[in-house]
């Protein structure tokens, strides 16, 4: 007598939606990629700042989803407002 179980396959699990590669930068890192000086870029974190910089707090560090929507808009936005 055999106590062996048949193979059984666990549940594929469900596909989930392609979504665009986020990168996490640092004020310096962005501001590179922007060509602007890190202290505009935090500057443009603070409450004071009347179109505030999509940003995330982790305690005392601030990161840039370098790729997400909220900041290809922001930088849309800031590119536009020359064309006006």
């Amino acid at each position: 007598m055999s106590t062996e179980r048949p193979h059984q396959t666990s549940p594929a699990l469900p596909l989930q939606p392609a979504q665009p590669e986020l990168e996490l930068l640092t004020a310096s890192q962005i501001g590179a990629r922007l060509n602007l000086p890190e202290t505009w870029i935090r500057e443009m974190t603070r409450g004071r700042a009347t179109d505030p910089i999509p940003h995330a707090r982790f305690g005392k560090y601030v990161r840039f989803a370098w790729g997400s929507r909220d900041l290809a808009e922001w930088i849309n936005r800031h590119l536009n407002k020359g064309r006006q």
